[in-house]
C-alpha cells in the first residue's frame, strides 16, 4: 500500500532527519484540488460555514459597491490631483525630488536582483541536495502582490494627470524586471537587449526630470548597464548578491547623502564578491601571493593613519596586518589573501564615495 506523503522525495526512501527535512522543505504549497473543490471543502463544507460564507459574501459585495460608488462617482478628487506631489513626498524639498526618483529606481532594481539571487540560490541548493526545483507559480506571485499593484494603478488613474509619475512607475517596474532577468540565462541572444534597460530608463525618465544633469544621468545609466552585464555573464551567486546590495546602498545614499560613513555601506555590499574573489585567488595563486595581501594592508594602514590619524579604522587595520603576517609565518596564506582583498575593497569604497561626494538633503527650503 503506497502512501501519498505529498513530497517529491518520500521520507521512507530517504535516510535520517536531514533527508526528511529536505523532503519537508520541498512539500507542495498547494494541493491538487480545483478551485470549485477547494471552495466546496473550505467554505460550504457544513451548514453553519455555508451561512457564514453567504452572509460575509453579501456584506463584502455591499461594501465593495459602496466603495466603488464613492471612488468613481461621489468623491471629489480635484484636491488630490492638485496636491499629489505633496501627498507623495510631504515636506521633502522640491529641489531635491530627483533623489526620490533615483531612490525608487535603484531600490526597484535592487529588489529585482535580490529576487533573482534568491531564485538562483534555491535552484543551486536543490541541485546540490538532489531535489527537483519547484519554481514559484505565477498564481502565487499574483496572490501575494495584487493589492500593491491595484493600489499603484488606482493612484495613477485617480490622481495623475501628467506623464511624469506614470513614467516613474513604468521605470521602477522596468528596473525590477531588468534586474531579475539579468540573473537568468536569457538563451535568446535578442533577449539580452534587456541589459540595456538602464539606458532606456535614463532617456525616458531621468532625462525628463528637472534639475538633473543629463551627463550625470547617462553616466549612472552606463554604470548600471555594466553591472547588469557583469551579473548576467558571471552567473555567480556572490556577484549577484553584491550587485543587489550595492543598488540598495546607492538608492539609500541618494536619499540621505553620503555623510562620512558611506564607504562602510559600500564595503558591506561588496563583501560577498570580495570574499568570492579571495577564495578564487587562494585556489589559483601560489602561497607567496599572501605577502601581496600583507603589503596591501600595510599600505592602507599607512595611508589611513597619515590622512585620518590613528583612529578605530587604523586600529582594525593593525589587527588585520598582525593576523596576516602571523598566518604567512605559519605558511597559511588564506588570512593574508582575504584581508588583502577586503582592504582593497575598502580602499575602493573610500575613494569612490569621496569622488562622488553626494551631499546630504538641503532642508533650507
Amino acid at each position: 500500500m503506497s502512501i501519498d506523503w505529498g513530497y517529491t522525495v518520500p521520507p521512507d526512501e530517504a535516510e535520517g532527519d536531514i533527508a526528511h527535512a529536505l523532503a519537508e522543505s520541498n512539500r507542495p504549497r498547494h494541493g491538487d484540488k480545483t478551485p470549485r473543490e477547494w471552495i466546496k471543502s473550505n467554505l460550504f463544507n457544513t451548514w453553519y460555514n455555508t451561512i457564514i460564507t453567504l452572509v460575509v459574501g453579501v456584506v463584502t459585495i455591499y461594501v465593495g459597491y459602496r466603495i466603488g460608488n464613492f471612488v468613481f462617482n461621489t468623491a471629489r478628487w480635484e484636491p488630490v490631483r492638485e496636491n499629489l506631489e505633496l501627498f507623495m513626498v510631504g515636506l521633502f524639498p522640491r529641489a531635491e525630488r530627483t533623489r526620490v526618483i533615483s531612490q525608487l529606481l535603484f531600490t526597484s532594481g535592487a529588489i529585482g536582483l535580490i529576487v533573482g539571487w534568491l531564485r538562483a540560490r534555491a535552484k543551486a541548493q536543490a541541485a546540490q541536495s538532489g531535489i527537483e526545483y519547484q519554481p514559484t507559480k505565477l498564481r502565487e506571485v499574483v496572490s501575494s502582490y495584487w493589492a500593491i499593484a491595484l493600489f499603484v494603478v488606482a493612484t495613477m488613474l485617480v490622481g495623475v494627470r501628467t506623464v511624469n509619475p506614470v513614467l516613474v512607475a513604468i521605470g521602477c517596474v522596468a528596473a525590477a524586471v531588468a534586474g531579475y532577468l539579468a540573473t537568468t540565462p536569457l538563451s535568446n541572444p535578442l533577449a539580452k537587449v534587456v541589459l540595456l534597460t538602464p539606458l532606456a530608463i535614463t532617456g525616458g525618465v531621468l532625462s525628463r526630470t528637472q534639475d538633473l544633469n543629463n551627463q550625470a544621468a547617462y553616466t549612472v545609466g552606463i554604470a548600471c548597464v555594466a553591472v547588469l552585464v557583469i551579473v548576467h555573464f558571471a552567473r555567480t551567486l556572490d556577484v549577484t548578491l553584491s550587485a543587489g546590495l550595492l543598488a540598495g546602498v546607492v538608492g539609500f545614499q541618494a536619499m540621505s547623502g553620503t555623510g562620512g560613513i558611506a564607504w562602510v555601506f559600500v564595503l558591506v555590499a561588496l563583501m560577498p564578491v570580495t570574499l568570492y574573489l579571495a577564495g578564487v585567488a587562494r585556489e589559483r595563486l601560489p602561497a607567496s601571493a599572501g605577502w601581496a595581501g600583507v603589503v596591501v594592508v600595510a599600505l592602507a594602514l599607512a595611508a589611513w593613519a597619515t590622512v585620518e590619524g590613528f583612529d578605530v579604522i587604523a586600529f582594525v587595520l593593525v589587527l588585520l596586518l598582525v593576523v596576516a603576517v602571523y598566518g604567512m609565518v605559519r605558511h597559511d596564506p588564506g588570512s593574508a589573501i582575504r584581508f588583502g582583498c577586503v582592504t582593497a575593497a575598502g580602499a575602493v569604497s573610500v575613494v569612490a564615495t569621496r569622488v562622488i561626494d553626494l551631499d546630504g538633503v538641503d532642508w533650507s527650503d
